[in-house]
């Protein structure tokens, strides 16, 4: 099993008036000193980031470890599309210790919410 996921931003995303500074803050993640802050396990790791040239600009790709689905499509497996009291605690937990590490190195996430949160694979 692959044990990557890519992502490709849009060209818009870099060098407009729209540029969104995720390459920034997912370096900056990356190369953060303190990673003894517990949150650092919560948060989705950059592994590689490289350019692709094509025929609408260039876009840039990152390689991010493997995760799961998002907390919003993971809430289908139960009836109701209710995540169960237990579970969402746990996640809860893992959530806001990932925002405090972020915190931590001045980092505001700015759009939370289920389809930004994706539930990791365990081994």
């Amino acid at each position: 099993m692959n044990s990557e996921h890519y992502k490709i931003l849009r060209t818009e995303a870099y060098g407009g008036e729209n540029d969104i500074f995720e390459r920034e803050i997912l370096t900056h993640f990356r190369n953060a000193e303190d990673r003894d802050l517990f949150g650092h396990r919560y948060v989705c790791h950059l592994i590689s980031q490289f350019e692709h040239q094509g025929p609408n600009g260039t876009h840039i790709c990152f390689i991010f470890e493997l995760m799961g689905e998002t907390l919003l499509s993971f809430g289908a497996w139960f009836s109701n599309d209710m995540i169960p009291y237990s579970i969402m605690r746990r996640f809860t937990i893992q959530l806001v210790l990932a925002l405090d590490f972020a915190h931590e190195l001045n980092v505001v996430h700015t759009d939370i919410k289920p389809d930004n949160i994706l539930v990791k694979f365990r081994d």
